[in-house]
C-alpha cells in the first residue's frame, strides 16, 4: 500500500476515532467507579447528600452535603476526570501535571485562627507565595516535595495540626487551603492511587475530619494561651 497523504490522515482520523470510543469507556466506567467510592464513606459524613453529573459520568460529579457531622458544616465534593477522549489534550494536560483530581471543600463549625497554604514546591502558586511582599507568606519545606505558607495569628498552630495529613497523603497533595472565609478548608487531591474500585472513601474522610478537628483543638490551645 502506498503512504500518501490522504492515506496517513485517513490512518489518523481512524486511530482517533478508535482512541475516542475506548477513552470515554474507560472514563465512564473510572466516573462512575469514583462515585460509589465516595458513595460508600458518606457514612462518616453525616448530613443531607444531594449530586450531579457535570456534563456525564465520564467526567466527574458535583456532590453537595449539608448538616455534615462535626467539625463540617457543610461539604462540596467535586471530582474531575482528565479529557482522556481527546487525544492531543489529554497529552498537553499531563504535560501540565492535569490528571484526575478530587476537590473537598468544607465550611466548619469553627472559626480559621489563620491563614495556610500548601503546594507543590515546584508549582505556579509557589512561585507566587515566594514573591509575596504585601502580605508575606512565613514558608517552610513541607515532605513528599510540599511548600507551607503560614500567616496571620494561630496558622503555626495550622500548620502543625496537617502534618499527619501530609505525610500520609503528600504524595497525592495538589493543593490545601485554609482561610477564615467559607469554605475555610480546601483540599485538592490526585486520585490515582488514592481510590481502590468496589473500596471506601470513609478512610480517607476519617482523615480529613481528623486534620480539621485537630486546627480547631489548636485554636483552642492558642486561645488560652
Amino acid at each position: 500500500m502506498q503512504l500518501t497523504p490522504e492515506t496517513i490522515v485517513f490512518g489518523l482520523g481512524i486511530f482517533l476515532a478508535l482512541w475516542y470510543l475506548g477513552a470515554a469507556i474507560v472514563n465512564r466506567r473510572r466516573g462512575l467507579a469514583v462515585f460509589f467510592w465516595l458513595r460508600n464513606g458518606f457514612d462518616q459524613l453525616g448530613g443531607e447528600v444531594s449530586s450531579r453529573w457535570i456534563g456525564s459520568s465520564g467526567s466527574g460529579a458535583q456532590i453537595q452535603i449539608r448538616k455534615a457531622a462535626p467539625p463540617f458544616k457543610e461539604i462540596q465534593l467535586i471530582y474531575l476526570l482528565a479529557s482522556r477522549e481527546l487525544l492531543p489534550l489529554f497529552l498537553f494536560d499531563l504535560l501540565r501535571g492535569k490528571r484526575d483530581r478530587l476537590f473537598f471543600k468544607a465550611t466548619l463549625r469553627v472559626a480559621t485562627p489563620g491563614e495556610v497554604e500548601v503546594v507543590r514546591a515546584g508549582s505556579g502558586l509557589a512561585r507566587q507565595m515566594r514573591a509575596e511582599k504585601a502580605h508575606p507568606w512565613t514558608l517552610q519545606d513541607g515532605p513528599h516535595g510540599l511548600l507551607i505558607g503560614a500567616r496571620g495569628r494561630g496558622a503555626a498552630a495550622l500548620c502543625a495540626a496537617q502534618a499527619p495529613f501530609l505525610e500520609k497523603y503528600g504524595p497525592l497533595v495538589q493543593h490545601i487551603s485554609w482561610s477564615r472565609q467559607a469554605p475555610q478548608f480546601i483540599v485538592i487531591l490526585s486520585l490515582a492511587g488514592l481510590y481502590t474500585r468496589g473500596g471506601s472513601a470513609a478512610g480517607l474522610f476519617t482523615d480529613l475530619a481528623a486534620a480539621a478537628s485537630a486546627a480547631g483543638e489548636k485554636d483552642v490551645v492558642g486561645g488560652r494561651a
